[in-house]
């Protein structure tokens, strides 16, 4: 299947955030894109393993744990930031099959991220733009 163009993710992405919820029809749409990974998108979201944090000055930043999906491999962590414009992913797989292979739109820390915040199924905490500063520097080191 090939890659699905970026303007048409961000037609889907807008629509799913006018709609504010995900219907049938939008369920096929993403999965025909997706495939599994919505799967695993959809399965962090209803877990409630995506937190959003805004700055005062309006900055947001998305941590997305996939712990709930209990990957086997000690090593790894299971916490990843996530950022929706530009979209960005702290996960090896966004670095690997989205940046460098070109053959996947997202990951699906950044689709979780983007489903919890559509269907408001996310903790929010907001942040004076100092703490918000700080933390974004850790979590992204």
């Amino acid at each position: 299947m090939e890659k699905v163009s970026n303007v048409l993710i961000d037609k889907i992405i807008n629509e799913l955030y006018e709609a504010k919820e995900l219907k049938e029809d939008f369920i096929s749409i993403l999965y025909a894109i997706f495939q599994d990974t919505l799967y695993e998108a959809l399965h962090i979201a209803e877990n409630n393993s995506v937190k959003k944090y805004q700055s005062e000055s309006g900055r947001t930043v998305y941590r997305v744990s996939d712990a709930c999906l209990q990957l086997k491999n000690k090593y790894r962590k299971d916490t990843f930031t996530c950022l929706l414009l530009p979209r960005h992913c702290t996960c090896d797989n966004f670095l690997k099959q989205v940046v460098i292979d070109d053959t996947m739109v997202m990951c699906r820390h950044l689709l979780a991220a983007i489903l919890s915040d559509v269907l408001d199924i996310l903790e929010f905490e907001q942040l004076n733009n100092e703490l918000f500063a700080e933390n974004y520097y850790n979590w992204i080191g």
